[in-house]
């Protein structure tokens, strides 16, 4: 079914290379595509990787399905930006899945914007000790989007760490769902682990079921998680309005504060101002 494909290394000396920038665009007449890229970071070695998705029409109705296979092999340090903007009628079928191994630090951060359908699968495996996973997800949905989001991290060697940040808005009849699970293996003793997921909902059309656990097998471990879903809270907005801001200025300031802490957790400069345009137009919609 591969109707394209990427494989992208990783080596020691690439260690000043620039990032490096994969731009998915779906065009007519193509119905459906499908496009798997493979990641690996070799021993040692630095890396940035942006993954962008893009349609020529944005009320196509068509499908993608693509999903990252990354492998951070020992002391390898890489960095994984994606912004999932495909057009807002199609449905997306995304999947991630990544083995971290022993002293790799992996950074993951994604943008979840586009398709009227959008199912993410997230599996991360910090499998050797010193291992490190820092993944940050940022998710606008208006009209009648619908984000499902399952995320597994899987720590199976002791000494590693993981955080797991969902934040996200909720506009119109937008709906997200988000199961989240971290599985500490009774060999991830001094394992350091956390989840949250916190959503705003902008309107009562919006919905948002948020649904964090924890599997603890090892006895000598940091492990917890946090999750909420409310509205914008009234008294920031009179105390906004009454320092001169009208309505919808202090609303959009508030949003933008709930969803600073992660946005500003992701590296690449161009890509937070990717992000930050994608939440400007959804909010003008």
């Amino acid at each position: 079914l591969w109707t394209d494909g990427l494989w992208v290394e990783f080596h020691p000396a690439d260690e000043a290379s620039p990032a490096l920038g994969i731009r998915i665009q779906r065009t007519r007449p193509q119905v459906g595509l499908v496009f798997p890229i493979v990641v690996w970071a070799r021993p040692d070695s630095r890396g940035t990787l942006l993954v962008e998705t893009e349609s020529d029409d944005p009320a196509w109705d068509g499908f993608l399905i693509t999903g990252l296979q990354v492998f951070s092999e020992a002391r390898s340090d890489l960095n994984i930006q994606c912004i999932w903007n495909d057009a807002e009628e199609s449905f997306d079928f995304v999947f991630h899945h990544a083995r971290i191994e022993r002293d790799a630090r992996l950074s993951w951060a994604t943008g979840w914007f586009g398709s009227r359908i959008t199912q993410g699968r997230h599996h991360m495996r910090v499998a050797e000790p010193g291992a490190e996973l820092s993944d940050i997800h940022v998710v606008f949905g208006h009209q009648r989007q619908h984000f499902d989001s399952q995320i597994f991290v899987q720590h199976t060697g002791p000494y590693t760490k993981s955080h797991v940040l969902m934040r996200g808005v909720m506009k119109a009849r937008a709906r997200k769902v988000f199961y989240g699970l971290i599985r500490l293996e009774p060999v991830a003793q001094n394992a350091d682990a956390y989840l949250q997921d916190h959503i705003m909902l902008l309107n009562p059309g919006a919905h948002s079921d948020s649904i964090p656990a924890l599997e603890i097998e090892a006895n000598q471990v940091r492990c917890g998680h946090s999750a909420s879903v409310g509205e914008i809270d009234e008294e920031q907005l009179f105390y906004l309005q009454s320092r001169g801001l009208d309505e919808t200025t202090a609303r959009k300031l508030i949003v933008e504060g709930f969803l600073a802490p992660a946005i500003e957790a992701i590296a690449l400069e161009d890509v937070r101002a990717r992000i930050q345009a994608g939440i400007d137009r959804k909010w003008a919609q």
